[in-house]
């Protein structure tokens, strides 16, 4: 147990000492893309991140780049969403609408999800991983096998009845029309977030 500390103090240092503060030259133009956003808060107020599969696919953003984007994001956010003793964590959906087994970007998923669970330790709340097909939601179930225990209690997974799941910790008037609720579906202008 001590070494596994000890290694992860030495990744976090070395990780604050080449990725901080967050190198933002280029990254722009993802800021209306829609990949990685952040909109309202959750019943604790905690900031809800949106990462949207898709339009990760889609887009051509190389996996450097998207390690520095979700960088940006998180350091923004703890930096102006965060109330210290109080507001620490936040909720991250995870939109997989019309992904297959074989689209799923990976390498650029593996990123993001390496970087917030080595690096943010301890500030996910709960990811709900939502639009899932059967398959993506069965090759799910046998990678949970091989992650810490604590870790995949916060973790959800649904297809299209997720709704209810959603409505439990965001207030249908926070969550976007496209996710089952009342505020409008952000189509532009993802950045500065949305923190009404």
């Amino acid at each position: 147990m001590a070494n596994k500390t000890y290694d992860a103090i030495t990744e976090h240092k070395a990780f604050v000492s080449t990725n901080l503060p967050p190198n933002i030259s280029g990254l722009e133009k993802y800021h209306d893309s829609g990949i990685f956003y952040i909109c309202n808060r959750d019943h604790c107020f905690r900031p809800v991140l949106v990462l949207d599969l898709g339009k990760l696919l889609k887009s051509e953003i190389e996996e450097e780049e998207i390690l520095r984007y979700t960088i940006f994001i998180i350091e923004w956010l703890i930096n102006n969403a965060m109330v210290p003793g109080k507001i620490e964590n936040w909720f991250v959906i995870v939109d997989c609408a019309n992904l297959g087994f074989t689209k799923i970007p990976r390498a650029k998923m593996r990123r993001v999800i390496n970087t917030m669970r080595n690096v943010y330790r301890g500030r996910l709340y709960r990811v709900g991983m939502i639009n899932m097909t059967m398959m993506l939601r069965i090759v799910l179930s046998t990678v949970h096998a091989f992650i810490d225990q604590f870790t995949a209690k916060k973790m959800f997974t649904y297809g299209s009845n997720y709704q209810e799941f959603l409505k439990t910790h965001i207030d249908a008037g926070k969550l976007e029309e496209k996710f089952g609720g009342t505020y409008p579906t952000i189509t532009e202008e993802f950045f500065l977030p949305h923190l009404d």
